[in-house]
């Protein structure tokens, strides 16, 4: 796990885009436009990083402004290890906080991801794919 921290202009554009387009066009769960934003930045740095769209999961902290790159995974390992918990399903947080998923959602551990230290360690894995 390694962390990167978020330039200030791509945050203003991402907020920009949240402010001019909805991203939240499914029937169900589309988020407040702040979700929305979170997930925006989180896509735009790997996408900046990368130019590829991959199985990457991260974890973005606003108030910090960092994004966690928590490990990759490829889509077939995904469909193997993921679990499913329908809409209204109560889940447990590793702090024993508890929430209510508000639609159908896939989750995996992050020890079923595979394992990344650097940038440049995620590089070299993603180059073999």
């Amino acid at each position: 796990m390694f962390i990167i921290k978020v330039k200030e202009e791509l945050i203003q554009h991402c907020t920009q885009q949240i402010s001019k387009y909805n991203f939240g066009k499914r029937s169900q769960a589309n988020g407040t436009p702040e979700q929305q934003l979170t997930g925006i930045i989180g896509q735009s740095v790997i996408m900046e990083l990368f130019g590829i769209g991959i199985y990457i999961f991260c974890s973005y902290h606003k108030n910090k402004k960092e994004l966690t790159i928590c490990g990759w995974i490829t889509k077939e390992d995904f469909i193997q290890k993921r679990r499913f918990y329908k809409k209204g399903s109560t889940r447990t947080r590793s702090d024993n906080s508890t929430f209510q998923t508000f639609s159908d959602l896939y989750e995996i551990d992050n020890t079923d991801l595979n394992q990344v230290n650097s940038l440049n360690e995620l590089k070299n894995e993603l180059v073999q794919l």
